[in-house]
């Protein structure tokens, strides 16, 4: 019996032998996973900041194409404007025997009308901003007509109020007593955006598309053509 037990309690000890090893083992394989995972995590969060910056970088470029944009508009928009500047016929769909202010006659436009107490020095300067101020005559009569213009490559709903609001100071600052001229709010530019569309036929401004006159009441809806 003496002999059975030695033998047992020898396996017991050569089991708990063998036990500690598979235990030592799994203990180096899971300090290998623990370290593989702290590599991951390390390699995730290189990861994670490359990505950070290449978002950060594409933010930026995307700024700058957008500055880029908005100075190609603002080239376009002032070629567009210096093009009915020097061509006053696309006015005479409009109004017959068109004419674009010069600089010193809308000076002195703008300077009798502050003079006089017509305008405000605030309305003045407004005026005075106006993209182009056009005389003529009315198309079938002998009245004297003015164009209050904004020109925009794509016309949207300030360029409609602006050249709604500086039509209206155009009116006040030709006003002799009762006699006041006939004024027409007009915007010129290839495209026009529906919102703007929708203000041009509620305050009757005119739309000049590329030598093309649209009332108020015709412009589309939706006004707004593909990209060229």
């Amino acid at each position: 019996r003496l002999t059975r037990l030695e033998e047992t309690v020898q396996r017991l000890i050569e089991a708990q032998a063998q036990f500690e090893q598979r235990l030592t083992r799994l203990e180096e394989i899971v300090q290998r996973l623990i370290e593989a995972q702290a590599l991951t995590e390390q390699r995730l969060a290189r990861l994670e900041e490359i990505v950070q910056r290449l978002v950060e970088a594409q933010i930026q470029m995307q700024k700058r194409l957008d500055e880029v944009q908005n100075h190609l508009n603002l080239l376009r928009g002032w070629q567009l404007e210096e093009r009915y500047r020097a061509q006053p016929h696309r006015f005479r769909r409009l109004v017959a025997n068109p004419h674009v202010l010069e600089p010193a006659e809308r000076a002195r436009l703008v300077e009798e009308a502050e003079e006089t107490g017509r305008l405000s020095p605030e309305e003045a300067d407004d005026l005075g901003a106006t993209d182009l101020i056009v005389r003529g005559r009315m198309p079938q009569g002998r009245g004297r007509v003015y164009l209050a213009v904004e020109v925009s490559i794509t016309v949207n709903t300030d360029d409609v109020e602006r050249a709604a609001a500086r039509a209206l100071l155009l009116e006040r600052a030709l006003a002799r007593g009762r006699r006041r001229p006939t004024v027409r709010a007009a915007v010129a530019g290839l495209r026009m955006h529906p919102l703007a569309a929708e203000r041009a036929r509620a305050l009757g401004v005119w739309w000049l598309r590329d030598g093309q006159v649209v009332p108020p009441e015709r412009i589309p809806l939706p006004a707004l053509p593909p990209e060229p």
